[in-house]
């Protein structure tokens, strides 16, 4: 969750947290936290409940100047914690990152005061391959393209659609370990 309430450097974020932003990657929290601290808000954090501990190495983000308390991260089970930040009335700005049921229960818990949400929800991202492609760049990119992140990032590339008239060549450069 992320976003943007009331501008201010000295935040008591107990009075208004305004952001919160749990993720599989540690890139997406830095980018959703350093938002909200661009336009001066307070940012709550919320990591996903199998690496808490990552995210909070993201403390350190706010040396620039910011009081103590303008990051914060909230650990817990996303039922509970995610669930309190999603609907809690002082939070203005929910972003999250993760799977489809749990993004339908942030839009409900987020409609008691109309916050804004942005939801990036699970699915297939399929890794397309094309009669013109360069197979020798392709073809080792598409095999890895499932296991960055351990498959746990909203591109990971779940599906190969080839097109006939490579899939052989395609099928050929495929690394034996990663038939199966």
């Amino acid at each position: 969750m992320a976003g943007a309430s009331t501008p201010t450097r000295d935040a008591n974020p107990s009075e208004s947290p305004d952001s919160s932003c749990p993720g599989t990657r540690p890139f997406i929290g830095v980018v959703e936290v350093g938002a909200a601290l661009a336009v001066g808000c307070v940012a709550v954090l919320k990591p996903p409940r199998r690496r808490p501990f990552r995210a909070a190495t993201r403390r350190a983000l706010p040396r620039g100047g910011y009081s103590a308390g303008v990051v914060n991260v909230v650990t817990g089970i996303g039922e509970e914690a995610g669930a309190a930040l999603a609907a809690h009335p002082l939070v203005d700005k929910v972003s999250f990152t993760g799977s489809t049921e749990t993004g339908r229960a942030i839009i409900h818990a987020a409609a008691g005061n109309l916050k804004k949400v942005t939801l990036e929800l699970g699915g297939k991202s399929p890794v397309l391959v094309f009669d013109d492609a360069d197979l020798a760049q392709v073809v080792p990119a598409a095999a890895g393209a499932i296991f960055g992140n351990a498959g746990q990032v909203c591109t990971a590339g779940s599906r190969l659609l080839v097109h006939k008239s490579v899939y052989e060549q395609v099928l050929a450069g495929w690394p034996p370990r990663r038939r199966a």
